[in-house]
């Protein structure tokens, strides 16, 4: 059986040479190790060769900005391996690879990227190749952490990614892609049932245990997660990422959103450069990354929280881990349905993850009781603050019940009193059906919708329980005062109000 050739296209990288040692390490491909350097690509080839002796290593030249160099150098090659950090020229290394019939990698940062991708996807599934994006760990474990918690769950309801590292980077040129990323600012969180924009103001604190402790976290955007919502049928997601240190976080991030919105892509030189001495000055010395997943959801009728954590001395290696395994399963015939593919969402999630195991990577999985009504946000050690607004005062009309009234944002779940004589009532939930969420016996929620399609729901009588954590004392129906609740939070088989 002949080997699988993959060039990897900038090889000689900090990334490129941890990724081209694990291929040979877990894998019998062979590597070509390529860029527009040939003679640092001859060297490292060079060393490889030294150090995997049974192994056949190779060296190319390659620019991304010439196609003519592309074209020679993905003579007789299976795959392309992209770690180069040349977004600019991602179409025709992609269009290149096509066209010599060669399936193709990326572990590419920058969203962007992405449309540039699709719009060749009919081309790449019309010629049987298999095209992966977006692989390695920022982006490509947000989605393969999501997917492997669902297991845990009979009803997955919140999963929340975070991460931390620190690292260095090697020259300017490789904080390129982040300056792009941080001047789009187009993050994005996923919260009662909808995708909205995010800022600053959305960040979170995060605990990533003894490595970096509690962190202030960004949200991101990260669209191998946008359908996950709709499969899983989680209520709320988003990936967040600490900064760097304070010089980095307080002084070029700034700039860098400054200098991108007067025009994108101005002072990106500079900016590489400061952020480059920023980061390699003012950061701490212990290096390492940690990757972690919150999720929260129910099994077996209980509240669980779920915490699944990766760390690893070794930022490149921690990217290359995630990447080789999944190599080892496109290699084994595992992905080879031709098309345009995330690799978050194509791989074996949990072969995945037992691969990263084999290859260093520390992964454990935390398992408790759940707090969901108590805690929105599980990581931020914030309270769940019930805010009792301004009390209104409004005269009804002689016969007119009084009742509460509380505006329900988007979307609207209906709730139902199915069985009042047994005490019960019950919230409807499209595509879940009616799941009982109070019990006037036990002193818990009792509500109703008295007119949903105008997102007005009053309130029949409330206590100080929901599923046994503390919400709010309203006014029953029949008392003097109305009191109007902003917002309240209607998020799948629960409601709570913060």
């Amino acid at each position: 059986m002949e080997q699988t050739v993959i060039l990897i296209l900038g090889g000689y990288g900090g990334v490129g040479r941890s990724l081209s040692r694990l291929v040979l390490r877990e894998t019998d491909a062979e590597v070509v190790v390529a860029g527009r350097r040939k003679e640092k690509a001859q060297e490292f080839a060079q060393a490889l060769r030294k150090e995997f002796s049974d192994s056949s290593v190779s060296a190319r030249y390659a620019d991304a900005s010439d196609p003519k160099s592309l074209v020679e150098a993905y003579r007789g090659v299976d795959m392309v391996l992209v770690t180069a950090t040349t977004p600019q020229y991602l179409h025709q290394i992609a269009l290149t690879a096509l066209g010599a019939g060669c399936d193709y990698l990326d572990i590419l940062v920058q969203q962007n990227t992405i449309p540039q991708l699709r719009a060749l996807s009919s081309e790449i599934a019309k010629a049987g190749r298999v095209f992966i994006t977006q692989a390695g760990f920022h982006p490509g474990l947000p989605a393969v952490f999501i997917r492997y918690a669902a297991q845990h769950f009979d009803d997955y309801r919140k999963a929340l990614i975070g991460m931390a590292m620190n690292a260095r980077f090697e020259k300017p040129e490789s904080s390129h892609e982040i300056i792009h990323e941080v001047g789009e600012s187009n993050a994005e969180i996923y919260q009662e049932g909808r995708w909205r924009k995010a800022n600053y103001k959305d960040a979170i604190k995060v605990d990533f245990g003894s490595r970096f402790g509690i962190r202030t976290c960004f949200p991101l955007q990260m669209e191998e997660i946008r359908e996950l919502p709709q499969t899983l049928g989680i209520g709320e997601t988003g990936v967040y990422v600490a900064g760097f240190n304070w010089f980095v976080d307080n002084i070029v991030f700034p700039l860098i959103i400054v200098f991108q919105k007067i025009k994108k892509g101005m002072g990106l030189n500079a900016l590489g450069t400061l952020m480059y001495w920023g980061v390699n000055t003012f950061s701490s010395p212990d290096l390492g990354v940690v990757f972690l997943l919150d999720a929260e959801g129910v099994k077996g009728g209980k509240n669980l929280r779920v915490k699944i954590i990766a760390e690893h001395d070794d930022t490149f290696l921690f990217t290359s881990a995630p990447v080789v395994a999944c190599l080892r399963q496109y290699l084994d015939g595992s992905l080879t349905k031709p098309g345009l593919w995330f690799m978050g969402t194509m791989v074996d999630d949990s072969r995945l993850m037992e691969d990263m195991k084999q290859m260093g990577i520390k992964i454990k999985t935390e398992a408790g009781r759940s707090a969901l009504l108590a805690q929105p946000h599980h990581f931020c050690y914030l309270l769940v603050v019930v805010r009792l607004g301004v009390l209104l005062r409004q005269v009804v009309s002689a016969g007119q019940e009084r009742t509460s009234l509380l505006h329900v944002p988007e979307p609207c779940y209906q709730i139902l009193q199915l069985s009042p004589g047994n005490g019960e009532y019950h919230l409807l939930i499209p595509g879940h059906g009616a799941v009982v969420i109070a019990s006037t016996g036990n002193s818990n929620l009792a509500l109703f919708v008295q007119n949903c399609r105008n997102h007005t729901v009053h309130t029949c009588g409330m206590t100080g329980e929901v599923a046994g954590k503390a919400v709010a004392i309203l006014p029953f129906p029949g008392q003097e005062e109305q009191t109007q609740l902003s917002p309240i939070t209607v998020n799948h088989r629960y409601v709570w109000f913060k």
